[in-house]
């Protein structure tokens, strides 16, 4: 899935709130000014990724097309860390005999 960035931007005069019964202006709108395109802030293309991680897990990672870069990732690395450290403590706990004190 690929998000693309919007091109340009478009100026639009903005819009007279003056009703038909209303009388008009007989002066010209002023026009609308030019923006060239070297000053107009180009948008960033980004393209998502889903994955499967372990018991199912989906991974959302957010790459800047440009460049390769990781912006995001939902759910974090630390969470995903976080997640399989404690499933593997819970699974060593399980694997381990349990030993009887009484005495």
């Amino acid at each position: 899935m690929s998000i693309d960035p919007i091109q340009s931007a478009i100026s639009v005069p903005a819009l007279s709130t003056q009703t038909d019964a209303a009388p008009r202006s007989s002066k010209p709108a002023p026009p609308v000014k030019e923006v060239p395109a070297a000053v107009m802030p180009q948008a960033r293309a980004f393209e998502v990724n889903a994955s499967y991680g372990s018991g199912l897990l989906v991974i959302y990672r957010i790459l800047d097309k440009d460049t390769g870069q990781l912006i995001e990732q939902i759910p974090p690395q630390q969470f995903l860390d976080s997640a399989r450290a404690l499933q593997e403590s819970s699974a060593a706990e399980t694997n381990t005999p349990k030993v009887d004190l009484k005495l």
